[in-house]
């Protein structure tokens, strides 16, 4: 089963998404410097209007049926024991086990609410990005980095996507080892800064070192069209270790050709329409494009 995960910058983007069938959000904002994180309402309008649709579960606010989040929840959501559990619970299962009942109520019961969130719904990642440039960051931007993740897990969002460069053009180990570690139990992406690292072969393997879960990338490309020569590379190399997502640039009139030369199951794209908004044909077309290569 393929994956499109959609980049969306406001709640017209994510509703857009919703209808088109798009299996993940990525939410950003300023997607003309190429995204920076989001401000928590945002985050909250997304989370909440991704309640109730069809993929990708997460735990969110309403796990206490006050709209709050209730002191279990807040525990599992930083990363302590219950957040494993969470996690399990909250990856596409049907039902909610007795660990998750027990975290999300501390009675042995999940409200009405939260059985909604834990069975349904599309997932949100956030990226965190603090400020537009390179991938290079002063130790004042990782405290930052490292506040918004935060703000992302206690809001129950389901991933972070990050990323972070040395001057030369390598993966920042350590301050990703930082941020990794502040993230868990959430996803963890590897952002497009890896499409500006020096040496693709040997920044993938860092990436996989780090346990993230995904890297998304254009193949260092303009485009994952140009570079999906590179994707298919990077793909034999990770070898099932890591999932390789392309994105940028991907279209209705391109998908299908990308998605034959990568052999992916997730894939990324903004799929705006003329209105310049995530157009949810658009999200549909995509799918069907990336669908009928992968499934063939």
């Amino acid at each position: 089963m393929v994956l499109f995960e959609c980049c969306c910058q406001c709640l017209q983007d994510v509703e857009g998404a919703i209808r088109g069938g798009a299996g993940r959000i990525e939410l950003c904002s300023d997607l003309a410097v190429g995204g920076v994180t989001p401000d928590k309402a945002l985050i909250v309008e997304a989370l909440s209007a991704c309640r109730g649709a069809e993929a990708g579960p997460q735990v969110q606010l309403v796990c206490s049926g006050t709209g709050e989040e209730s002191p279990e929840v807040q525990s599992a959501c930083c990363g302590t024991e219950a957040g494993p559990q969470v996690q399990s619970a909250c990856r596409g299962a049907e039902e909610v086990s007795p660990e998750a009942q027990e975290v999300c109520s501390g009675a042995g019961e999940v409200s009405p609410e939260a059985q909604e969130v834990l069975s349904g719904g599309v997932a949100v990642n956030v990226l965190v990005r603090p400020r537009a440039g390179d991938f290079v960051y002063s130790e004042d931007e990782a405290g930052l980095m490292m506040e918004q993740i935060y703000t992302c897990k206690r809001l129950g969002v389901n991933g972070v996507v990050i990323g972070a460069l040395t001057r030369e053009g390598d993966i920042d180990l350590p301050l990703m080892r930082r941020l990794v570690d502040a993230a868990r139990p959430l996803e963890v992406t590897f952002h497009r800064a890896f499409d500006e690292c020096r040496n693709p072969a040997v920044a993938l393997e860092d990436v996989i070192s780090l346990g993230c879960e995904r890297l998304l990338t254009s193949g260092c490309a303009p485009s994952a069209e140009e570079g999906k020569e590179l994707l298919a590379q990077l793909m034999r190399q990770a070898a099932r270790r890591i999932i390789i997502m392309p994105g940028a640039g991907i279209k209705p009139g391109n998908a299908a050709a990308i998605a034959a030369a990568v052999q992916t199951t997730e894939y990324h794209g903004s799929a705006h329409g003329a209105s310049g908004f995530t157009d949810s044909e658009t999200v549909k077309q995509i799918r069907t494009s990336l669908q009928s290569v992968i499934s063939g």
